[in-house]
């Protein structure tokens, strides 16, 4: 969301891993790496489970030193499923909402396969910060909740790019506002659910619910022009990174559509470099603990007017004679948080791949 620290977008792209502008996008090319390099069967599932912990040590010095103001983010949990469906379903099994699109109307035979994935984020938040009583005598109050954002996403299967469908997304989240005259958490809730057409897509952004009110206050619609196959979702983003051919020291762009901007974006991902993690994660194949190699991926937005930081996701890299499993996983990903007002650093999260269990 556009401005708000669990976005995917909200960065600047460095200027190792610039693109060239151009509104011309070409047919995304993806490949299959998620599943060993084979297309998976109709009923095959992926579950994969992270921690998220919180990391301060990027905090910015004025924050962190403030008496006035402490941040407690506690450890959170991050699970993506993805399953693999016979076909597209009438209904969205989270949203309920009727899933319609002249792309599922003219499937052949061989594309009908149809991929659900869905992800939760739930994190402990924390605040204190100084407040003015009803005798306006300054006090410490405290703010506590459990962050959640819920998304799910339908889209096609790989011989159609991976083409979006259906995507839906909603979110109850804090932030910190600091600045001047303003050190105050603040709490966002945003609807969003973007629909696809061969030739259109239609994006549906609702947010700031009232207190005591049913929906949204505010509820905004556009409907854009793309050529299919060509584009991605942000509720996919990892997943296309993970399925995406980047040799080291290159960048590949990645049109994706972000319902906050109510359009889609160009991101630049490029490969930085390979390294090893010490990894131990738990799986029904046998659990994958030791050394892995994995490619530091970098993404930003394609955009040097955007202000913003570089996110990082750490990709499992193909290793010849390897006896772990190669499905190209997202071993670790790095969140860059920002407190607004003075648009400084807050942290980051760091999403620990803990559980990964497959099902054919």
């Amino acid at each position: 969301m556009k401005k708000k620290f669990f976005t995917l977008l909200s960065l600047v792209l460095s200027a190792a891993f610039s693109l060239s502008g151009c509104n011309m996008y070409l047919e995304l090319s993806v490949n299959n790496a998620w599943c060993g390099e084979k297309d998976p069967t109709t009923g095959y599932v992926e579950e994969l489970t992270y921690s998220v912990d919180f990391d301060n040590s990027l905090m910015d010095e004025g924050i962190k030193n403030d008496p006035d103001v402490s941040v407690e983010i506690g450890t959170g949990t991050y699970v993506s499923t993805l399953e693999v469906l016979s076909g597209f379903p009438s209904t969205a099994s989270i949203s309920g909402n009727e899933i319609k699109s002249d792309i599922i109307d003219g499937l052949n035979a061989n594309e009908k396969q149809a991929y659900h994935l869905t992800t939760t984020l739930t994190i402990p938040v924390k605040y204190s910060y100084p407040w003015l009583d009803e005798e306006n005598k300054e006090i410490t109050k405290e703010f506590e909740q459990v962050d959640v954002i819920e998304s799910e996403i339908y889209f096609c299967n790989r011989q159609l790019s991976y083409a979006p469908v259906y995507s839906y997304q909603k979110a109850n989240y804090t932030v910190l506002n600091y600045g001047t005259n303003i050190k105050l958490p603040r709490v966002y809730q945003t609807l969003s659910e973007v629909s696809y057409n061969k030739s259109n897509y239609t994006v549906n952004y609702s947010y700031g619910k009232e207190e005591g009110k049913e929906g949204y206050a505010v509820n905004n619609k556009t409907t854009n022009k793309y050529t299919f196959k060509t584009i991605t979702d942000n509720a996919m983003l990892f997943f296309m990174i993970r399925n995406s051919v980047i040799e080291k020291d290159n960048t590949i762009g990645i049109p994706t559509v972000s319902a906050n901007y109510q359009k889609d974006e160009l991101l630049a991902v490029g490969n930085a470099n390979t390294q090893e993690f010490e990894v131990n994660i738990n799986s029904n194949l046998g659990d994958i603990v030791g050394k892995m190699a994995v490619n530091e991926i970098r993404f930003a937005l394609n955009d040097q007017s955007t202000s913003g930081t570089t996110q990082k996701v750490f990709i499992q890299n193909k290793v010849e004679n390897s006896t772990m499993p190669y499905k190209s996983l997202m071993i670790r990903y790095e969140e860059p948080l920002v407190a607004y007002g003075a648009y400084v650093p807050l942290g980051k999260l760091i999403y620990t791949l803990v559980e990964a269990n497959f099902t054919e």
